[in-house]
């Protein structure tokens, strides 16, 4: 029996295009976000290459499309890739407070379209809902701080 091909699509069609704005979400069965700052750091040097070279590599994903019951995507589901790409919405959050663009603004719509895994859903809406006043502050975000959730 043939194997059904499914079409590759591009990083920036899956996670950027308006045109596909499919909510993406990490299910339950994932792993928390548990990146440290060694693999931030190779994040970061991994952008600063970009930028003097334009050629990226982002990464491998894996994603499933779960179907609503009209046959549309109803969303993506994140298989493999997870901790870069919960990573990349922060980072997002971080270039949209510091560039003072809309919440809602095209570029930065991956944000409001990524859910997490439950588990880290309530302090990753908190970093989301409070971004300004965890940048503004002088001393360091602390995790397990109850004010940080209030």
């Amino acid at each position: 029996m043939p194997k059904e091909e499914t079409p590759t699509q591009t990083f920036a069609s899956i996670f950027f295009d308006p045109d596909n704005a499919v909510r993406i979400k990490v299910p339950d069965y994932q792993r928390a976000y548990s990146w440290e700052l060694p693999q931030l750091d190779l994040f970061i040097l991994d952008l600063k290459k970009f930028k003097e070279s334009k050629s990226y590599y982002f990464g491998h994903f894996i994603v499933e499309a779960i179907k609503a019951t009209n046959g549309d995507t109803e969303r993506w589901e994140v298989v493999d890739g997870q901790q870069r790409l919960t990573t990349l919405v922060l980072f997002l959050l971080i270039c949209r407070h510091y560039t003072g663009a809309q919440q809602g603004s095209s570029e930065y719509s991956l944000i409001e379209r990524f859910t997490t895994v439950s588990y880290d859903l309530k302090g990753f809406d908190s970093i989301k809902n409070h971004l300004t006043k965890y940048l503004s502050s002088q001393k360091p975000f602390n995790p397990k701080d109850p004010a940080n959730y209030q």
